[in-house]
């Protein structure tokens, strides 16, 4: 691996290989292998334009993941977590704090991801019973759940391949919806606003 790829890349490969089987390669240099093996995307595309998913790989990644996993898990399947994109540039939900205060009531937690490590991040979506996110790369939390957390997924009013939610959650059977929101502009990245008439706690019961 190249010597300034992120730290939390590094942090997930060591999930699939050992310390001493990862090289750190210096910023300019030339590498010559006599194997290499190159990860792709789970997105395939063929010559009509058909689009592929590769459910293989979320279960590749889920199962080693936790097989690997080496932090105590307690009271799995117990927490209920609201995934925050506030600190983020786009697709923030402009009605979050009144969100927030509903899904309070209901025992759940805000979380930032971006401040947690892997380890972390996998024990927190080990340990929950619900998780709801914002469409964005939050979503990968799904990979690391058990196939009994409910995932929910919000997004904006705008179709596309991206909205990935379900496509981590169908091969490894865990229960999804969504909640698609009210936007003024059209597009995947921008702001909008759930609804505040929800009844959650039926949605998390269907």
């Amino acid at each position: 691996v190249p010597s300034y790829m992120p730290q939390r890349f590094y942090d997930c490969l060591k999930y699939f290989v050992k310390k001493n089987q990862i090289i750190i390669i210096p910023k300019n240099s030339l590498c010559i292998f006599e194997s290499l093996y190159l990860a792709t995307s789970p997105w395939y595309k063929d010559e009509q334009g058909k689009t592929w998913w590769s459910n293989n790989t979320v279960n590749f990644l889920n199962e080693n993941f936790i097989k690997n996993h080496k932090k105590m898990v307690r009271d799995k399947n117990k927490r209920r977590i609201y995934i925050s994109r506030k600190k983020c540039r786009w697709r923030k939900i402009l009605n979050e704090e009144v969100i927030i205060k509903q899904l309070k009531s209901l025992n759940f937690e805000t979380i930032y991801p971006e401040e947690l490590s892997i380890e972390e991040q996998i024990t927190l979506a080990m340990e929950s019973e619900i998780i709801i996110s914002p469409f964005g790369a939050s979503l990968c939390l799904f990979i690391f759940a058990s196939n009994k957390t409910k995932c929910i997924q919000l997004r904006p009013d705008a179709l596309s391949r991206m909205a990935s939610g379900e496509f981590y959650c169908g091969p490894l059977n865990l229960p999804f919806a969504e909640i698609i929101g009210k936007n003024e502009k059209k597009g995947l990245n921008v702001d909008f606003i759930i609804r505040e008439d929800l009844d959650w706690e039926s949605l998390f019961n269907k």
